[in-house]
């Protein structure tokens, strides 16, 4: 009874230690403290729920693995039983002559108990084939967590830098705000002067109203990215405060010095997606070897032990029982002949698994020659984007310096202050929307070729 009830302890202990270890963990963000990327992605790397379907996937094939295992350790049963009988009684068992004994009862009460052990010797690689499999699909699994955690990554840096471009954006619009304020006092001025008419002062109010909604959107854009960032790291608290993050602004322009025929070799040999359909390939080939060796037979080894009953009758009629352990080992091999086409049917599913895996691998090799091609030139082209942005900046910036000069002298008008304000403005959001873009495709090309930094 002690013994019944330590083994349910140890289960439902095991249980509860299983149960423990699938607890997701999760992380939360102070609002006060300043968010990097590289925290952003440790966040995500614990939070996402996205990575639970493949650490799942390692689990299952980990299960599967087990279960092949235990066919190398023995099996041992213990049956116990009891019966009535009104036939005559056999002394003895398997494990003894058998002798017929009449009684004088009208029935006879026998308990049966016997311990048997099976233990596999030899299946000629039946099960290490099998094993071999598994182990191909459990670090397949790994590989599939480590692709999917790459994905996570890229959402990551675009989520990120998306909500920094938007906070940049609505510091543009503020400075543009102050701008357009400073412009309309210089105008009031002029005009209480009599140096300009009213109707300059009106455009020049006219344009700190645009300011104001340009910014009024900039900041429900910021709103909405910070939405974004969250998702890509997986938080899902509910907070109508629109605080926002502190984020750092060091993002700097690097040149792109890829090499397309460099990148394809290197995503051929880094992406994880590649590194899985070999795998799965192999393990289709191990499962194979270990269908056609059902084949041959199985040697094991087998004993038990049991108590029997020997009954002799005394000289007054009456009946003796004694009990006695008998015991027996034995070698066996098992011949399989005709299993009803489930060899045959094993070897077409191994042959098949072989095919689909070595097709899949070929498409996916493909898609990513395809994915480099198109995430290099993108790169390509968001640096080109970032170059021009930076030459309009410095025009929009002279542009605006000569429409207030002639403000200033009332040689201009106001219209030119404010379309020159609104050209600078725009020009500063291109520039700034054009390097972050370029971050992120530089991210996408990173992640094309297997290179995304954790």
């Amino acid at each position: 009874m002690k013994i019944g009830l330590f083994l349910i302890t140890l289960v439902f202990s095991s249980v509860t230690v299983c149960a423990q270890d699938v607890v997701e963990k999760t992380i939360t963000i102070d609002n006060l403290d300043t968010l990097t990327l590289d925290e952003c992605v440790k966040i995500a790397l614990v939070n996402q729920p996205a990575l639970g379907a493949s650490q799942g996937a390692i689990i299952t094939a980990e299960s599967e693995y087990t279960q092949v295992l235990s066919s190398r350790f023995p099996q041992i049963q213990l049956e116990a039983g009891a019966h009535l009988t009104n036939s005559p009684l056999q002394s003895g068992s398997v494990f003894g002559p058998d002798q017929t004994l009449e009684t004088t009862k009208k029935w006879n009460f026998i308990p049966s108990v016997r311990m048997t052990v099976k233990q596999p010797i030899y299946d000629f690689g039946r099960t290490e084939k099998a094993l071999d499999s598994k182990r191909k699909l459990i670090k397949a699994s790994e590989m599939a967590l480590e692709s999917t955690e790459e994905d996570v990554i890229l959402n990551v840096h675009t989520a990120y830098y998306n909500y920094v471009l938007a906070k940049q954006i609505v510091r543009i619009n503020e400075d543009r705000v102050k701008q357009s304020n400073k412009h309309l006092e210089r105008a009031k001025g002029f005009f209480s002067v009599g140096k300009i008419a009213e109707s300059e002062v009106s455009k020049a109010e006219l344009e700190v109203a645009n300011s104001e909604l340009q910014l009024i959107d900039a900041k429900g854009k910021a709103r909405l990215a910070k939405v974004s960032l969250n998702s890509a790291m997986g938080i899902t608290e509910i907070d109508d405060d629109p605080t926002d993050y502190l984020t750092t602004y060091d993002v700097t322009y690097e040149p792109f010095h890829a090499n397309l025929k460099d990148a394809i070799n290197s995503a051929l040999e880094s992406r994880k997606e590649v590194k899985v359909s070999e795998l799965k390939i192999q393990a289709w080939r191990s499962a194979l070897s270990a269908a056609k060796s059902q084949y041959f037979p199985i040697i094991s080894a087998s004993g038990g032990t049991a108590p029997y009953i020997i009954q002799t009758v005394n000289n007054d009629g009456l009946t003796t029982d004694k009990f006695k352990l008998g015991w027996n080992v034995g070698l066996n091999f098992a011949f399989p002949i005709f299993q009803g086409l489930t060899v045959r049917a094993d070897i077409a599913e191994s042959l098949g698994g072989i095919r689909s895996a070595t097709s899949q691998s070929n498409v996916t090799k493909q898609r990513i020659v395809q994915d480099v091609q198109e995430k290099f030139f993108g790169a390509k082209v968001a640096e080109e984007r970032y170059k021009a942005s930076e030459k309009i900046i410095i025009q929009s910036e002279k542009n605006l310096k000569l429409a207030e000069g002639r403000f200033d002298t009332g040689v201009g008008s106001a219209i030119e202050v404010t379309d020159a304000s609104f050209s600078l403005a725009n020009a500063k959001i291109d520039r700034t929307t054009a390097l972050y873009n370029y971050r992120i495709e530089l991210s996408r090309f990173q992640r094309s070729t297997g290179t995304i930094k954790k």
